[in-house]
């Protein structure tokens, strides 16, 4: 069976989102005319169209659109400085997830470079593979300690200092860039070796997918939303791109804890929260607390909507929330080279509980056997998802995701596991081959065993146990920084 939505109910999304704009919003007009439906061509428009608005909030307090344009020209021009004497014209970005990235990722698509997005959580591994052929590195204090021992070759600027500089010159002074810039985010196949995908910008093609994913985050203009989700993965990249079109002010949060998040939405009497599930989890945790030490009233009463994706929302967390809150949850499931695949409305998650949803306006969702035949409604298979919204350099427009996966009589998807060796860990692919030869590689470990358990939060967890005489809380350490905080086993014991 297969199931797919027609691009033409992308029309009343359209019509939607189309509402939220102003005529000053025409301003910005020429920025996407001139770098296209990419995060470069959607930001600087949102800064150009509304110099004098709240566009972004970080952990340095609220970013106008004019502040925001202003950092994006002095990044773009040390950038250009520094291609101009003979580095690749791939840029890398590692930092937290603040004002400086958005600016950094703006700059460099804008002057038609590419760029090489790596997680600020990334261990070093995976920082030496994704940044080998690159010269410039767009970093913070928080990485710039591990880019420089991952890649001593390349030249590390400190992109929040350049954030804070005043500009030389005007993107609108530099020529329009011959091609547009890429933007390459990491994922893990099925053998856990990082690799990359290239997102481009929005053709019309996949207009129909982009304006349903919007739709069905429910933006309001002026309404500021608390995006949880590292921006370096697709759902927090694809929340901002949202909000930066609608109009509504982004609120950088990752890294925030349950009380923290709770705190922000609060403090910016935000309509929606993005989240991936273990955030949620955290979320509802800091409600139950203080329900049970009295805390009168609802606990987030501007709160319309959550956002999930990422990883299994399971059906616990749903009924939760739909006790905590009086908001409503919104599920998206899809992967870095196939996009957003499914969305799983409200109405979807209280009829059809565990469900990810139907497909977006524009997509195809089948599940095959391993031959590729298509499977009956009920039949567990491979999911496969043709889309017009993939990664750029996916070989073909059908891309199987690697989950296993049945459709129901009403088209809707349910996930059944993965169909290959790769754990989804807190919404992170970690392949246990890759955990298992790490720790065995390591001096003073003889052998290493790694066992997978259950977490209420994060889905899985990793537990090893090794021989030999390695000191155990070193070996947490290192596994921590070279296999990154999602691959690090949690649990290292003796055997």
């Amino acid at each position: 069976m297969s199931a797919r939505t027609p691009v033409w109910h992308a029309v009343p999304d359209a019509v939607g989102v189309a509402g939220q704009w102003r005529p000053t919003d025409i301003r910005g007009l020429p920025a996407t005319l001139r770098y296209g439906a990419s995060l470069s061509g959607v930001a600087l428009a949102a800064a150009r169209g509304r110099p004098r608005k709240v566009l972004l909030v970080d952990d340095l307090g609220p970013l106008t659109g004019s502040e925001l344009e202003a950092a994006v020209d002095s990044i773009a021009a040390a950038v250009a400085a520094a291609v101009r004497h003979g580095a690749s014209r791939e840029i890398g970005v590692c930092a937290a997830g603040h004002r400086g990235l958005v600016a950094a990722v703006t700059a460099t698509g804008a002057l038609g470079l590419d760029t090489a997005l790596v997680p600020a959580s990334a261990g070093t591994q995976v920082l030496a593979a994704a940044l080998a052929d690159v010269d410039v590195v767009l970093a913070d204090d928080a990485t710039v300690a591990d880019v420089r021992e991952a890649a001593p070759h390349a030249r590390v600027l400190d992109v929040l200092a350049l954030a804070r500089r005043s500009p030389g010159r005007s993107l609108r002074s530099v020529p329009r860039p011959r091609r547009a810039g890429t933007l390459r985010l990491l994922t893990s196949g099925t053998t856990g070796t990082p690799r990359a995908t290239h997102r481009g910008g929005a053709g019309i093609g996949q207009l129909a997918t982009v304006l349903s994913l919007m739709r069905a985050l429910e933006l309001h203009r002026d309404e500021a939303v608390v995006i949880s989700p590292p921006l370096s993965h697709g759902h927090g990249l694809a929340v901002l791109t949202a909000a930066l079109v609608v109009g509504a002010p982004a609120v950088l949060a990752h890294g925030r804890d349950g009380a923290g998040l709770i705190e922000l939405v609060h403090q910016h009497a935000a309509g929606v929260l993005a989240v991936v599930p273990a955030q949620l989890a955290r979320v509802l945790e800091a409600l139950e607390v203080e329900a049970a030490a009295g805390v009168p009233g609802p606990g987030l009463p501007t709160l319309r909507r959550i956002a999930t994706g990422s990883a299994p929302l399971g059906t616990g967390l749903v009924v939760r929330a739909q006790r905590l809150l009086a908001s409503d949850v919104v599920d998206f499931y899809g992967s870095s080279e196939a996009g957003t695949a499914t969305i799983a409305t409200p109405d979807d998650l209280r009829e059809a509980p565990g469900t990810v949803g139907r497909p977006a306006a524009g997509v195809r969702v089948e599940i095959v056997d391993d031959d590729g035949a298509v499977l009956p409604p009920g039949a567990v298979g491979q999911v496969r998802v043709t889309s017009p919204w993939h990664a750029v350099d996916a070989p073909a427009s059908e891309i199987a995701v690697g989950d296993l996966g049945h459709l129901d009589e009403d088209g809707r998807l349910f996930l059944d596991g993965r169909a290959d060796e790769l754990l989804v860990i807190g919404g992170h692919n970690v392949s246990l081959a890759r955990v298992q030869a790490w720790f065995a590689d390591q001096p003073g470990v003889s052998s290493a065993v790694v066992s997978v358990l259950e977490h209420a939060e994060l889905g899985h967890e990793l537990s090893v146990e090794v021989t030999g005489e390695a000191d155990l809380a070193e070996l947490r350490t290192r596994a921590r920084r070279e296999l990154g905080t999602a691959s690090a086993p949690r649990r290292v014991e003796r055997a």
